[in-house]
């Protein structure tokens, strides 16, 4: 299994166009002492990954299918 956190570092570290959505991005259940913070808000600027409507990313979850499959399409 690999979580959504693991995931959005492999992104992050791509050199892939971004799609653009920079802005400032909060979620309540990442803190800026978390190893992967970075990561996650980078990716997410980038427009490659989402978190969800509560305002979470739930970096520890693991990622589903449908959701490698969205960013994925989200890339291309």
């Amino acid at each position: 299994l690999i979580t959504r956190e693991e995931v959005a570092k492999v992104l992050s570290l791509l050199d892939v166009e971004s799609i653009g959505m920079e802005g400032a991005y909060y979620f309540k259940d990442i803190s800026v002492k978390q190893w992967s913070y970075h990561y996650i808000i980078d990716t997410v600027q980038k427009g490659f990954m989402k978190g969800y409507p509560d305002n979470t990313f739930l970096p520890c979850k693991p990622i589903t299918r449908e959701e490698v499959a969205a960013v994925i399409a989200r890339i291309f």
